[in-house]
């Protein structure tokens, strides 16, 4: 049975500072559940004056997925590209953290509101003055 799921949000921050600009952010998001194992997503970001810095803008795109091996085990990707627009007059940061996310690994929940979760995090950064980043990460996440 296929289900899908999307939508979009906008929003605006001020800073409360003199001078500053409003951020905007649009976000629009689409998922679709081709079976019953199966999870697809994409999501697409729009920042305008990101940190109320006048036309700063950052935008990225994310694409992710997640495949059920049982009722307890699930594995899961996602790719994120995220990318910046720098003002005319603005001196260009090193640490802009422009660049290309992965992420994947395994879940499971042996009972209902416990997750544990095994995964790896590289960050593939666009300026070759910064360095590659993977991790490996164990997490844990209960609910009551």
């Amino acid at each position: 049975m296929k289900k899908s799921n999307y939508g979009s949000t906008y929003h605006n921050r001020r800073s409360g500072l003199p001078d500053s600009m409003t951020e905007q952010m649009f976000s629009t998001f689409a998922g679709i559940r081709p079976n019953g194992r199966s999870r697809l997503g994409g999501e697409f970001n729009f920042m305008n004056n990101l940190n109320n810095i006048r036309d700063l803008k950052s935008y990225g795109f994310y694409v992710y997925g997640a495949y059920s091996l049982s009722k307890i085990l699930e594995l899961f990707t996602r790719f994120d590209r995220l990318n910046y627009v720098f003002p005319q007059d603005h001196q260009v940061l090193l640490n802009s953290e422009a660049g290309t996310a992965i992420r994947g690994g395994i879940s499971c929940s042996p009972i209902k509101g416990l997750d544990f979760s095994l995964n790896y995090q590289g960050w593939i950064p666009d300026h070759s003055g910064e360095q590659v980043q993977n991790r490996i990460i164990f997490s844990t996440e209960y609910k009551f």
